[in-house]
């Protein structure tokens, strides 16, 4: 996808946002598995996002634990998003 937005010269201008359903845990379980978990995953590229995380990174204990909790919510990462590529805050209110 990637590579066709940049080769019909959309890249800079499109966003893809890929948004998880559900976290997973970091440690395999008896199954051979990951279990659910609350936090989840959002992967966003294109347009003017540069590489960067959105929010704080997980605390030591959190890692420990192997249970992450939910830093932002979605409409957080998504205000996050397009304030990067230049909406102000009073376009998102």
């Amino acid at each position: 996808l990637v590579h066709h937005l940049a080769q019909w010269g959309l890249l800079n201008e499109t966003v893809v946002l890929v948004h998880t359903e559900f976290g997973r845990t970091t440690r395999v379980n008896s199954s051979l598995g990951l279990d659910h978990a609350v936090a989840n995953h959002v992967l966003c590229f294109g347009g003017k996002i540069a590489r960067s995380v959105i929010g704080p990174e997980p605390s030591q204990k959190e890692i420990s634990q192997n249970y992450f909790t939910p830093q932002l919510s979605f409409i957080g990462v998504l205000r996050e998003i397009l304030t990067k590529c230049g909406f102000t805050s009073d376009q998102l209110n």
